[in-house]
């Protein structure tokens, strides 16, 4: 027989097997490798990530390429989360302790803080002391504003702390509770 009747029929004799066993080309996570130089096909099933698993390694992933390197950096992120009302920036700079104190907050708000009235114009560093090698207390004065002009200035101090080789906000003090969980 020629190689490519061969070829033929030993695809033919695979695709009679996936039907004999089940197997569809619906199924994302089958594979057929076929060699023709082989007499026999492998077909190998690699187990399927679920979407909900899949979505939590992508955020996994995304807030480790977030880790900030330095404590003004921690800092900022999370300021520029509060501006822009994005409760997942600002999660993704917290430490693991307040994360798990916080995380049913964020949830509660669908990840949206703050308000839509007044908003976050802009933010400042005030102050910033070093405590020690590994904790840095900064001040934050945030200018608010509405559709008619300014709306104000609040002050937070946030205290960052150092974890392996980054850091995180690990204390949130402030006196407004709508735009900055608690």
């Amino acid at each position: 027989m020629s190689v490519i009747i061969r070829s033929v029929l030993r695809f033919s004799l695979i695709i009679l097997f996936m039907v004999t066993v089940g197997c569809s080309s619906t199924k994302p996570d089958t594979k057929v490798a076929i060699d023709s130089n082989k007499p026999s096909t492998q077909i190998e099933q690699e187990p399927a990530m679920s979407e909900v698993a899949s979505l939590q390694r992508q955020v996994s992933l995304f807030q480790e390429s977030l880790a900030p390197k330095t404590p003004k950096e921690a800092v900022e992120t999370w300021a520029r989360g509060v501006k822009a009302r994005n409760g997942a920036t600002q999660f993704a700079v917290l430490s693991m302790e307040l994360r798990e104190k916080q995380k049913a907050k964020f949830e509660a708000l669908n990840w949206v803080t703050g308000t839509s009235s007044p908003w976050v114009n802009q933010f400042t560093v005030t102050n910033e002391e070093k405590h020690s090698e590994e904790e840095w207390k900064y001040d934050i004065q945030f200018e608010l504003a509405t559709s008619t002009g300014k709306a104000g200035t609040y002050q937070v101090e946030v205290v960052v702390k150092k974890y392996a080789d980054n850091w995180y906000i690990a204390q949130i003090t402030s006196t407004i509770g709508g735009i900055f969980p608690q």
